[in-house]
């Protein structure tokens, strides 16, 4: 039976999260997790971005939390950073990488774009919205993606799908030959591919993480959900980057 050591993708109030940094950490120790990364959104989205200012007073609360919990739990500081053009730029501006431990990416309708051509795509026309571009879209979707992946170096690609129809063989293509997990969230509605396609995609060896995207210090660690879905998709530990009994990688932003 699969195990998380590390939930890797969740938020506190300093974004849209619903307890504080220091109660998510606790959550996590109740748990029995072994680390837990505080991933707040991206700077452009609009709802709930973290401003960049942020940053280091951020920095000095995870470190303290990392003396306070010395040999019991690691905190990693990261950022769920946005995709915020076609050409596959993010929202974290390269100066500011360096504050980070771990790196995630996702789309989200509320990041604002770059330019208002894109705002039409990324927001206005959405193919949920507009079934009929959903081809067009997946396409074009995909190609941002995929320059995300080879542009920026991140280290999970969270809730792909969500929000853009893709086309999931060749993200994970590009995530296994880049180095990218990919989310199997346990957040309702934000695992979007299924278990045919996760099978597919695993083929490709390419690694996945199961996250809660906790809002709540209640949902941090939450998991069963995902874990039940990978197991149904065959998944073996061996494909789970933040599976107990593995050793969790040194992220790229450590």
């Amino acid at each position: 039976m699969i195990e998380i050591q590390a939930d890797l993708h969740t938020h506190s109030d300093l974004s849209d999260g619903k307890g504080t940094l220091e109660e998510n950490v606790e959550a996590a120790y109740r748990q029995g997790l072994g680390c837990i990364a505080c991933t707040e959104h991206g700077p452009r989205h609009m709802k709930a971005g973290i401003s960049m200012r942020q940053l280091s007073e951020l920095r000095r609360r995870v470190d303290r939390l990392n003396q306070q919990y010395q040999g019991k739990l690691t905190v990693l500081m990261g950022l769920e950073s946005n995709l915020i053009s076609l050409e596959g730029e993010l929202d974290v501006p390269e100066a500011y990488r360096e504050y980070f431990d771990i790196l995630l990416m996702g789309f989200h309708l509320s990041a604002r774009p770059t330019t208002l051509s894109e705002c039409w795509m990324f927001q206005i026309a959405n193919p949920r919205a507009e079934q009929r571009y959903s081809e067009r879209y997946r396409q074009k979707a995909t190609e941002a993606y995929l320059r995300a992946i080879e542009k920026n170096r991140f280290d999970i690609l969270v809730h792909p799908g969500l929000h853009w129809p893709l086309e999931y063989q060749k993200i994970a293509e590009a995530c296994q030959a880049y180095g990218v997990a990919m989310e199997i969230s346990a957040r309702p509605k934000h695992l979007i591919f299924n278990e045919k396609q996760t099978r597919q995609m695993a083929k490709t060896g390419v690694q996945f993480v199961i996250d809660s995207d906790g809002h709540k210090p209640e949902e941090i660690g939450r998991v069963q959900s995902a874990i039940d879905f990978a197991e149904r998709a065959g998944l073996g530990l061996e494909q789970i980057l933040n599976a107990k009994g593995r050793e969790l990688p040194a992220f790229r932003r450590g």
